[in-house]
């Protein structure tokens, strides 16, 4: 046998194992993920940022809130308080949340945002162990849908070209989870939703963390990562 026919032998026993290869698209969260939201609210809107001083100051008091999301303190809070710690601490979070998403309003928030640390490091591995792009799949803002959608991918676009593959603007984060589908996001009101319909999510943290989490499960899948 020729070193030729040995050759064409071995690439197509290759190409008959990367077929038998579970296909997985991993998808990832633009704000707080890759985009830095907050640094982009408070260094915009001053008022933001001393009211998010004053919120966190008061955090330190409930020790119950120290480990858990935004998202859950703000379920926790949601409703009547009586305890008036608590109502105190859900006046300065709601003014807090107020001040951020009015600066949201602006012409050209969203594509002005400072990409997050580790960011384009992220998607570079994904792509890496996946052996595909990875996808975008973001929500954009209730008070202006379009807008912020258009600057979200212009964002992507100007800070990571050729990086992705698609690019999703939606609330309904959870209709793209399937069981070949992978959610990276900071927020559990998507992950828990994504995991909800069939996917898995990874509640990010910060890129080591998620990037450890991602191999883990490619691992259990088979996927030579």
């Amino acid at each position: 046998m020729s070193d030729k026919q040995l050759k064409m032998i071995v690439e197509s026993l290759v190409e008959a194992e990367m077929n038998t290869l579970p296909t997985v698209t991993v998808y990832f969260d633009m704000d707080g993920v890759l985009a830095d939201f907050d640094t982009g609210v408070l260094t915009g809107n001053p008022r933001a940022g001393k009211a998010r001083e004053v919120y966190m100051k008061m955090l330190v008091n409930f020790p119950q809130f120290q480990h858990v999301t935004d998202d859950q303190i703000r379920a926790t809070l949601k409703g009547p308080q009586i305890d008036p710690g608590l109502k105190a601490l859900k006046k300065a979070y709601n003014n807090f949340r107020e001040l951020k998403f009015m600066e949201t309003n602006k012409e050209g928030f969203f594509l002005n945002l400072p990409p997050m640390a580790g960011a384009g490091e992220m998607l570079a591995q994904a792509a890496e162990m996946t052996g595909r792009k990875p996808s975008i799949l973001t929500a954009p803002v209730d008070n202006n849908t379009e807008r912020c959608k258009a600057e979200k991918e212009q964002w992507m676009q100007k800070n990571f070209p050729g990086m992705y593959d698609k690019f999703i603007c939606t609330q309904d984060k959870e209709l793209y989870a399937n069981a070949d589908s992978i959610l990276i996001d900071d927020r559990t009101k998507y992950t828990m939703k994504f995991e909800g319909n069939g996917g898995i999510a990874i509640l990010h943290k910060n890129p080591t963390d998620s990037m450890q989490k991602l191999e883990q499960i490619l691992k259990s899948r088979g996927l030579p990562v």
